[in-house]
């Protein structure tokens, strides 16, 4: 059988999975949690606004009162649901099959014995990851959890081969990876962060004409809550802390593939062993400052 031209087109359907639930839950996380800072702003937005609609009814406080509804019932919701967590959990299993995957195609790392019953290891504990991760909701059903053919076809390469592979599809794809994440999270800490200062300094302007009697309205809230809004962006995506793990994580793959990759089998384990750390390392962290 001719190797596929990517092992990670192949992986259990428990990756698949648990990649979809992960985006997925991400995605909600990130939503309710940007509509709650927005929720923020509007309700001091409403706050700074004195509008009489009718003898019993102000905008600004009609405002004020739908905004903290809306961003209580966020609140509540993310508190009763956990999103995050069961996204944490799902990366984390996705994570987890394709370090194990890897290293069964490879004969190396925890997979390194030639015989069959690499295989049975190899579902066992791809479904027990399933079963520690009580929030990520994941069932185990079928050949969900077995080896694909694919996996077979590579780890049936000889040596050199599997090597070639390993090298273009994991070690410098997941250098190329996190380099470009790196500089993504740097980015978007640095803008938000940015964005922060600017509404720091229209909060000065603001108190001053406030201070001075040129404005009688009270906008320094919004200005306030917006600044707070966009510092609290940052610590929600969590951008500054990622972007150091992908540099660390980089760098390390970089060191990895400057190295010869061994021709004895037992020193290739440990190469192959080496690298699978070196690329859950991040993700480890990741989860562990998570939860």
């Amino acid at each position: 059988m001719a190797a596929p031209s990517t092992v990670e087109s192949d992986l259990p359907g428990l990756f698949r999975h648990a990649d979809r639930a992960a985006i997925e839950r991400q995605g909600r996380y990130l939503t309710v949690s940007r509509l709650g800072l927005i929720a923020a702003v509007a309700a001091s937005v409403g706050s700074a606004l004195s509008l009489d609609v009718t003898p019993a009814l102000d905008l600004g406080g009609a405002i004020s009162g739908l905004a903290f509804l809306a961003g209580g019932g966020l609140t509540l919701y993310l508190f009763r649901q956990r999103p995050d967590r069961a996204w944490y959990e799902s990366r984390a299993v996705a994570e987890s099959i394709k370090t194990l995957a890897w290293q069964f195609c490879m004969r190396g790392g925890s997979l390194d014995r030639d015989t069959p019953g690499d295989e049975r290891v190899f579902a066992r504990e791809v479904a027990a990851l399933a079963g520690t991760m009580r929030h990520a909701g994941l069932i185990v059903t079928g050949p969900d959890a077995n080896v694909t053919d694919t996996m077979r076809a590579v780890r049936a390469l000889p040596l050199a081969d599997r090597q070639a592979i390993y090298r273009a599809q994991r070690i410098d794809d997941q250098r190329r990876y996190y380099t470009h994440k790196g500089d993504e999270n740097r980015r978007r800490a640095r803008r938000w962060f940015l964005c922060a200062v600017a509404f720091h300094a229209i909060g000065v302007v603001l108190a001053w004409l406030k201070a001075t009697n040129v404005v009688d309205a009270d906008l320094l809230g919004i200005a306030s809550t917006a600044a707070a809004g966009a510092l609290a962006w940052v610590q929600t995506r969590d951008s500054q802390n990622l972007a150091e793990a992908y540099r660390v994580a980089a760098q390390e793959l970089e060191l990895i593939a400057d190295l010869t990759p061994p021709d004895d089998p037992a020193a290739w384990s440990l190469y192959v062993g080496d690298g699978e750390r070196a690329i859950s390392r991040e993700h480890t962290l990741w989860l562990a400052r998570r939860s």
